[in-house]
């Protein structure tokens, strides 16, 4: 019964970000990638808690899996009452400038995920993606990952918090 609950929560948990981790999760092992490689990094990774008390912890979650570089300095910022902005510093002159941001904004109470897996390029330094209102005002996850211009790859995401719109 204890698998079965983990696997559903897993199940329930991805639902919303499906085509978005079969980006991030491409390439994961030979034999696995996209949703199933996410599920199981859910499974083996993101639980805390035993019986009923157990739970997915959104900051052990990663949405993207890769030997990409990540920029430095990413940072989530509430730009308006309905706008994320995510920016980060483009002085990395080693990595391929036209890589493409990925961002999540993930309302995990409600499964509703904005996101993005062809946003700015790297060089840019930032990106916004505009979230729906919602009242009361809501608590969204948000994830940044960058995927090559390629496609070929794509680095590890960064959990980057909460923030309510």
């Amino acid at each position: 019964m204890a698998n079965r609950s983990k696997f559903a929560m897993s199940q329930s948990w991805l639902r919303p970000i499906k085509a978005l981790v079969r980006c991030g999760f491409n390439g994961y092992s030979d034999r696995v990638e996209g949703f199933i490689a996410a599920k199981s990094y859910l499974l083996k990774n993101a639980f805390e808690g035993q019986g009923k008390d157990l739970v997915i912890n959104p900051s052990l979650m990663k949405i993207s899996i890769g030997d990409l570089p990540l920029p430095e300095n990413i940072t989530a910022a509430k730009l308006t009452p309905n706008q994320l902005q995510i920016s980060w510093d483009t002085s990395d002159n080693t990595a391929n400038r036209f890589d493409q941001v990925m961002l999540l904004a993930y309302d995990i109470e409600k499964g509703r995920a904005i996101y993005n897996t062809t946003g700015q390029f790297r060089h840019v330094g930032s990106d916004t993606l505009n979230i729906p209102p919602a009242s009361p005002e809501r608590d969204y996850h948000i994830y940044v990952a960058f995927v090559a211009a390629d496609r070929s790859r794509q680095s590890d995401s960064v959990y980057l918090g909460t923030i309510s719109f």
